[in-house]
């Protein structure tokens, strides 16, 4: 079998594996084409496209004058084109529905490109079929598929990084510095490749022999080549650095940052939620110092010392980050692997078998697309007549496979079932990112029509329409007393922007609806005890 494999790659370019990939995702996908967004765009990307539209595409007043994301306000990617292209698909008048289309198309294709550039990389550095393997074992991955069915910017980002990184491996400095570049004009984490193609210049240029390229690029024309893109690389990571000063001086510094203090996040929790990726990452820290030894006495080759760059550039970053989430691993996980495969290298038998240990991997992703292998996370929620653990509903999470499909059908049910209500005289009180959907239409939850809503917590500030939830309840008394004529419904759902007001209470909520996808839920209640 691994014979035909080796044949079949020898023949198929990435372009192809590109296009198959794309035409594989809009057929085997095409019953999400029309979601809606989820998690992160749902209340990042799609909310601040719509607020441009609405504004006049005024990035300046959304950098200056409104609040950031996590002051419920519209400014959360200021410098990013991704939410402008999401405005002026807006403004041009298309459905929600088709905007979805166009977007979750667009997604397909750099996802697409993500696998090509990358098995480009793989195919040139292992023995057939490994390359062709490592690029099915990515592009089968649950967060890649996950992520390529989402409409984020993290599908365009990978893409970006996997076309810059395969350019600079082929030391095409220039095409490496636009895809890094664009990278930075679609999310700010481009700064981890653009600061591992800096270094990577600056060895080229000045430690030539410590990547193993000393006699093909230790040249004097080569090296002032190198050079001069270790400046243009210099340049574009000060851009970086001018627009986060440019954010904390227009609205606060940046959110979640802590010198030092990620690591304890990373290696402790958020790492786990994905333990291949986990293990893998402990592999890579166990070999840094082999590596470092190899590039020192002149024995390492390029790609290992790129793809030892980039990883530890990307551990670096998020270990000065608090809130580090598990769809940000896939900006790294192709590298990771393909790591981890090089360290499988030499005789014929150890090239049987990494593909083999390759091949088993692809089984592993087919089998857990839903995430089923991974760890689960309860919440802990207790409901009259519910036996069964409620799982925790946090997208962040979910997103890692397509287990997030769960919980966005379950955002569909809760906004069906508040049809029951009328509009008029309902105020609806919920939590992000319930909160979004139900007060934007352009969503595509709400059928075109909003709701009023009220939060205790996290109220968005972007929401003519909504209630200040002091003119709600008297917080004055204990417990609050309702003080309004309106009929005012809690939708209830376990994720991380539930505090304690936005929890299931079964002393004061009589429970109006529980729709339910899989082991997830949602409420629908009354607060009877505050009333």
């Amino acid at each position: 079998m691994f014979a035909k494999l080796a044949a079949l790659e020898r023949r198929l370019a990435p372009a192809r594996l590109g296009l198959l990939v794309f035409v594989v995702l809009a057929f085997a996908r095409s019953y999400l084409i029309v979601d809606p967004p989820y998690w992160d765009a749902l209340m990042g990307a799609f909310p601040q496209g719509v607020w441009l539209a609405e504004h006049g595409f005024d990035v300046a007043r959304l950098l200056t004058r409104e609040p950031v994301f996590v002051d419920g306000g519209p400014n959360v990617y200021p410098f990013s084109l991704y939410p402008l292209a999401i405005g002026a698909l807006y403004a041009l008048g298309l459905a929600p529905s088709v905007v979805f289309v166009v977007l979750h198309l667009a997604s397909f294709v750099v996802a697409a490109a993500s696998v090509a550039a990358f098995y480009s990389v793989a195919r040139r550095h292992l023995p057939a079929p490994a390359g062709l393997l490592l690029a099915l074992a990515f592009a089968t991955a649950p967060l890649f598929q996950a992520t390529a069915c989402q409409m984020s910017l993290d599908m365009p980002l990978v893409a970006c990084t996997a076309l810059a990184f395969a350019a600079l491996d082929r030391r095409a400095f220039d095409r490496a510095f636009g895809w890094s570049a664009l990278a930075l004009a679609v999310k700010y984490t481009a700064v981890i490749p653009i600061g591992a193609n800096l270094v990577l210049c600056a060895l080229l240029a000045w430690r030539p022999r410590w990547c193993g390229l000393a006699a093909e690029a230790g040249g004097a024309e080569e090296r002032a080549r190198a050079r001069r893109w270790a400046f243009a690389f210099l340049a574009l990571l000060l851009v970086f650095a001018a627009e986060v000063l440019l954010v904390a001086r227009f609205a606060r510094e940046p959110a979640f940052v802590d010198p030092l203090g990620g690591w304890k996040h990373l290696f402790l929790r958020r790492l786990w939620t994905i333990p291949e990726y986990g293990l893998g990452v402990l592999l890579f820290l166990t070999g840094v110092p082999l590596l470092v030894k190899r590039m020192l006495a002149g024995r390492a080759r390029w790609i290992q010392v790129q793809c030892g760059v980039f990883l530890v550039a990307f551990l670096l970053f998020y270990g000065q980050y608090t809130n580090t989430l598990p769809r940000y691993f896939l900006q790294s996980y192709p590298f990771l692997f393909l790591w981890l495969a090089l360290a499988l290298h030499g005789t014929e038998g150890q090239s049987r078998v990494r593909a083999g240990v390759i091949a088993v991997a692809v089984a592993f992703h087919l089998v857990n697309q839903s995430g089923v292998l991974y760890p689960s996370r309860p919440s802990g929620w207790q409901a009259p007549g519910i036996a069964a653990d409620i799982a925790g509903n946090d997208g962040y999470v979910l997103e890692r496979s397509m287990e997030y499909r769960d919980d966005l059908r379950l955002n569909q049910d809760v906004a069906r079932a508040l049809e029951e209500f009328p509009r008029e005289h309902t105020v609806v009180v919920a939590n992000w990112p319930l909160l979004q959907l139900l007060a934007v239409p352009e969503l595509g939850y709400v059928g075109g029509r909003a709701w009023t809503t009220s939060s205790p917590d996290n109220e968005l500030k972007y929401d003519a329409r909504a209630v200040s939830y002091w003119e709600l309840y008297d917080a004055s008394t204990r417990p609050p007393r309702k003080k309004t004529p309106l009929d005012v419904v809690w939708a209830l759902t376990p994720n991380t922007f539930s505090g304690p007001q936005t929890s299931l209470s079964a002393a004061n909520d009589a429970i109006l609806a529980a729709p339910a996808r899989g082991a997830h839920r949602a409420f629908l209640v009354r607060r009877t005890g505050w009333e």
